[in-house]
């Protein structure tokens, strides 16, 4: 989906889903408790980029909804350049992404919304993308589940018809299969591009901690990931990773791309993570790029459940 910023909804689903299953394991010698509440979590976040050639700061809030087996998110941020190679390009974007997921028994629902752009939704079908997907638990066991369905997609997928216009609908595939064991948790999403969670070793201090996904198909940087070793609330890893705004006024999306080491401070109602950020560039298009150097990250994460 043009290289658009969804990590952050599919990081919390999978954590969504991960409390889900364990809720539905049976506890001995406790009774079972409906509980129909709402559970609101307001977030925040704050992220900046700095490299030689390229600053971007972006701040972030949002709201969490969780009832039973339904979840919705919705995040709003303003991702900001100050220290910008490109002048014909806007130096401020709306970072727009909202989520609904949820489950009735077999049954699987998933709607999203997602927009990168200085105009979002008024610029054109590129500005943003949207897509909403069915799925029906084919298979089921105490440690694996595997979920088949399909759905619709909205957006500039590049399709255009004899008069040159953009055909936005695409019917797109969704499977989601998750196995949990104390050897190894994994989840896999699929609507518009793979999305894999590994955890190894998920009942012990330390745990080997691995997110992949891709997006786009053009070279090896399309290969987003971040691999970590955890112990307890500690981790350090690398990563690869990008983010993506469409101008309305341009033809093509302007991508920002970086390397980076990293450690992180989890205390679940604070994350805070920073590290040495390399191999940077800008993205111009499907192959023009210019280098932006090295520099540093970091990103702060809160929650209050309430």
């Amino acid at each position: 989906m043009n290289g658009k910023r969804i990590v952050p909804i599919v990081l919390i689903v999978l954590v969504w889903m991960t409390a889900v299953v364990a809720a539905e394991e049976p506890v001995a010698e406790e009774p079972v408790v409906e509980d129909d509440r709402a559970q609101f979590i307001p977030a925040a976040q704050y992220d900046a980029l700095v490299l030689d050639e390229q600053t971007v700061h972006t701040p972030t809030g949002g709201l969490i909804v969780l009832k039973n087996e339904d979840m919705f998110v919705g995040l709003y941020g303003r991702p900001i350049f100050t220290r910008d190679t490109d002048a014909d390009h806007p130096d401020r974007y709306h970072s727009i992404d909202l989520l609904y997921d949820r489950r009735r028994g077999p049954h699987h629902w998933v709607s999203l919304f997602t927009s990168e752009s200085d105009q979002p939704v008024a610029g054109g079908w590129k500005t943003f993308q949207a897509a909403s997907v069915w799925g029906y638990e084919v298979f089921q066991r105490p440690q694996t589940s595997i979920v088949i369905g399909g759905g619709l997609a909205v957006s500039d997928f590049g399709i255009e018809l004899d008069d040159g216009t953009a055909w936005p609908l695409i019917p797109v595939p969704f499977v989601r299969m998750h196995h949990a064991s104390p050897v190894v948790e994994a989840t896999l999403d699929f609507i518009t591009g793979p999305n894999l969670n590994v955890v190894i070793a998920p009942e012990r201090d330390l745990q080997l901690i691995a997110d992949v996904r891709i997006d786009q198909f053009r070279d090896t940087r399309d290969l987003i990931f971040e691999t970590a070793v955890k112990y307890r609330f500690l981790s350090a890893g690398i990563k690869n990773d990008t983010f993506g705004f469409a101008p309305a006024d341009k033809d093509d999306p302007v991508e920002v791309h970086y390397r980076a080491v990293f450690g992180t401070l989890d205390l679940a109602i604070l994350k805070i993570t920073g590290g040495y950020a390399f191999d940077g560039r800008k993205r111009t298009g499907e192959s023009e790029t210019t280098s932006l150097g090295d520099g540093y990250f970091v990103s702060i994460q809160a929650f209050l459940p309430l």
